[in-house]
């Protein structure tokens, strides 16, 4: 059979299920203007791990003959809340695709005893410990992706930690396959290690959770508790109402002196806070003002929107969590 992809890189890997329980063939990349440009080279980046794989024949880019099976519009059935893009496909091209590991490739030595680390620009998850990440693995930590997205991971680690780099996809999934455990956000090398039924750790998009698969050894995140590593959740829950006034003013207390202090507005209890209390930025001790007062007055938890998309995360996260955990 032919097959037509015009998709982002993960898009691709996360089509191959179907490519697979359709029989396999050759597989055809180019651009859409509705998708990142396929370009040669980002062709050529995929080429050699899809074409390591059995159920893959030839990978060209270009346009693919008449009649081929056209992944590229998959979009157009509707990205349902919590559906992986997997199964968004599949059904798309009606293969009813099992999502048993589709990758396969050798270990590499390089990586053996590492926790590999990526995390794309998109995607993010404001509750991921990656604070705590860094603490708890420190130099076991092994950073893989463009510099700009290692140099950024480093910030949020705490530390410069080794930036390993890789030719194509081919070599970055050997490198996952070698590792003992994958850390990342819904990108691209998310799906190698997915496809590859490493175990993992995923920062898990609260308002696009769509790479959810049944795995054991993994464990998706979207409060910021990693249970199997004793790293706590993200208190208190995600919303606090700042424009309100709380009885007794907005309190902070300073974590290393114990001096406290009651504020009219929330901005005010930040700023003396962050004078006081040792914070990096006025943004951490502000987030610190609001756990101090959500378990002093829990009504500032709010219930609104943002708080309902934390709830249906949490629904979608927790059928998988329950079923395939560490």
């Amino acid at each position: 059979m032919k097959f037509f992809h015009s998709g982002d890189l993960g898009d691709v890997i996360y089509a191959l299920p179907s490519m697979r329980e359709m029989g396999g063939g050759d597989l055809y990349l180019n651009s859409r203007p509705w998708t990142a440009a396929m370009t040669p080279e980002r062709a050529g980046v995929l080429r050699p791990l899809l074409e390591a794989q059995p159920y893959v024949g030839r990978v060209t880019h270009g346009d693919a003959p008449p009649g081929s099976v056209d992944f590229s519009t998959f979009r157009r059935g509707g990205l349902l809340y919590g559906v992986s893009l997997g199964e968004l496909q599949s059904r798309w091209v009606a293969a009813k695709a099992t999502f048993s590991p589709w990758l396969s490739t050798a270990k590499s030595p390089e990586s053996a005893g590492r926790i590999i680390c990526h995390r794309s620009p998109r995607y993010h998850n404001p509750y991921f410990r990656w604070d705590e990440i860094g603490k708890k693995f420190g130099r076991r930590l092994l950073l893989v992706g463009m510099p700009q997205e290692v140099e950024a991971l480093r910030g949020q680690l705490g530390f410069g930690a080794e930036h390993a780099t890789t030719k194509d996809y081919l070599a970055l999934a050997s490198l996952i396959a070698g590792a003992d455990l994958f850390i990342g956000n819904q990108s691209s090398p998310m799906a190698l290690a997915i496809g590859l039924g490493v175990p993992f750790v995923q920062e898990t998009c609260l308002w696009t959770p769509d790479c959810l698969y049944i795995r054991t050894g993994c464990h998706y995140c979207y409060d910021g508790g990693i249970p199997a590593y004793g790293i706590p959740s993200f208190d208190p829950p995600p919303d606090i109402d700042r424009l309100m006034t709380p009885p007794g003013g907005w309190t902070a207390a300073s974590p290393q002196t114990g001096e406290a202090d009651s504020f009219k507005f929330h901005r005010r209890a930040t700023r003396w806070l962050f004078a006081r209390g040792g914070f990096a930025t006025e943004d951490e001790a502000a987030r610190e003002v609001d756990r101090q007062n959500a378990r002093r007055v829990p009504f500032l938890v709010r219930r609104d929107s943002g708080h309902e998309i934390f709830r249906k995360v949490r629904e979608a996260v927790d059928s998988i969590n329950n079923r395939a955990t560490f």
